[in-house]
């Protein structure tokens, strides 16, 4: 059986079921340089073909955002376009040697070798840690400047060459909000092809400092409770996994995590594939995930009271005592988009 993963500009072809496409959409034209490479996933030849224009008045199809499909794909699917979209990607950046200059070929699936000098190259990923800092009964949420929307995070970056995750992950709360922290613990990872990012999910406890938020990076944050929320991250995200695994919590009946016990048992034992499992399947198991953990969420309030007044009178929620904003200035101007696409939603 074939399966044709087919995008454009940052979407992808499915049917209007909300599938991937298995024949090859009738009345849909393609040059020779549109096919990209094609893989073999779970005894399926995978078809890769990316567009020079968005496929329209196809019968049947629709484009659909890559990071939308999550909600429409069941989950072997959605990783499936995710690594097709991050093969697309290589092959945009992977044009000519970078030796020699001379183009580069396909050589398996998913490598190049150059034309001339030989050299072999591999999609390359761009590895990020992401941390839940718990305190009390709390966690610390951020809201980045890069975000699109009003939604907080946890606090993520790069790893830099030559350091640990762990290493990284004290580095980054540090420069990022002035805290120090102790008890770090692996929780989970996820591909994020957005384009082309591995996220290393952690979990720590706060152990001192004050809050300071980097201005460059953040402009907002604070120490949330349970009952008291912002606007949370998307629920394909490992942000979301890391942050309803600690709202269960409650439910599981296991109370404050402690220092021996910041990774539930189900992750300390089988690793990323239990959340996983549980968070990024199908649609219907996250919501009813949801529903069982958080039954009722309340209403949320949003980054600066004086801009928003009426969202935070209408949901009767104070900014926690700990909340912390960067203001801005009402003569400079907007801080433009230049982030690494794959940190857009932490």
């Amino acid at each position: 059986m074939d399966k044709h993963l087919i995008y454009c500009q940052g979407d992808i072809l499915l049917t209007d079921e909300g599938y991937i496409p298995l024949a090859f959409p009738e009345g849909l034209h393609i040059k020779p340089w549109n096919r990209i490479t094609a893989i073999t996933h779970g005894g399926c030849r995978c078809h890769i073909i990316r567009l020079d224009t968005p496929a329209s008045g196809l019968t049947g199809y629709r484009m659909v955002p890559l990071r939308q499909s999550f909600s429409l794909l069941p989950k072997d699917d959605y990783q499936l376009a995710g690594k097709g979209a991050e093969l697309c990607y290589f092959d945009q950046n992977s044009r000519f040697c970078g030796c020699c200059g001379a183009p580069m070929k396909w050589q398996t699936d998913i490598s190049k070798q150059c034309t001339g000098c030989r050299k072999e190259l591999w999609p390359s990923l761009a590895t990020a840690i992401i941390v839940r800092i718990e305190r009390g009964d709390s966690i610390l949420m951020v809201h980045a400047r890069n975000f699109r929307d009003r939604h907080y995070g946890l606090v993520a970056g790069f790893v830099e060459t030559g350091e640990t995750l762990e290493e990284c992950v004290r580095r980054e709360v540090m420069e990022e909000t002035g805290l120090t922290i102790s008890h770090i613990r692996y929780f989970a990872s996820q591909p994020w092809p957005y384009p082309n990012g591995l996220m290393v999910g952690f979990t720590a406890q706060y152990e001192s400092g004050e809050l300071h938020l980097q201005n460059e990076e953040l402009n907002s944050g604070g120490w949330f409770t349970r009952d008291h929320l912002p606007i949370l991250p998307d629920e394909c995200s490992i942000a979301r996994m890391l942050i309803e695994d600690w709202r269960g919590r409650e439910e599981r009946g296991s109370g404050r995590c402690s220092s021996q016990d910041s990774i539930p048992s189900e992750i300390s034992q089988c690793g990323a594939s239990a959340i996983a499992a549980h968070c990024i399947g199908h649609r219907s198991t996250l919501h009813q995930h949801l529903q069982r953990t958080a039954p009722g969420t309340p209403a949320v309030c949003h980054t600066r009271r004086t801009r928003y007044p009426e969202t935070a009178q209408q949901a009767n929620c104070p900014l926690p005592p700990s909340f912390q904003t960067i203001p801005d200035s009402s003569s400079a101007p907007p801080i433009p988009f230049q982030a690494h696409p794959s940190l857009t939603s932490r």
